[in-house]
């Protein structure tokens, strides 16, 4: 037997893949006959569901900010022509955040000793 919070997650994963209120309705009716939600609840929540999708695509995501690829361009090519560059210098030098400096550092060091390891048979 599902549960409300079974059938109302249901329902969402099926407006998700583009489903309408009578297609949710029927679904259920034959998964879970006559616990099944009334049309009306199943509607109202298909409803909801597709504003709140509609509302959320047109946000702007929070997560991290993109990083244009003209300085991280620049970052590579410091660090090709001298990987002795410090995690502190980079990011001066090029304008980039401290981590992604860090991050590029560490790439860098991680491409010269695989390439090390691979000129010496260790890899």
């Amino acid at each position: 037997m599902f549960t409300t919070g079974d059938q109302r997650s249901w329902i969402n994963i099926e407006v998700a893949r583009g489903k309408n209120a009578s297609e949710c309705y029927h679904g259920l009716c034959e998964v879970c006959g006559d616990n099944a939600l009334t049309y009306r609840t199943i509607a109202r929540w298909v409803k909801a569901f597709c504003v709140y999708r509609k509302e959320t695509a047109v946000l702007h995501r929070t997560g991290r900010p993109s990083i244009p690829q003209h300085p991280i361009d620049i970052a590579s090519g410091i660090l090709s022509i001298d990987h002795l560059w410090t995690v502190r210098k980079l990011p001066v030098e090029v304008g980039l955040s401290h981590h992604m400096a860090w991050y590029k550092w560490r790439m860098r060091s991680v491409a010269v000793i695989n390439r090390q390891h691979l000129a010496n048979g260790i890899l």
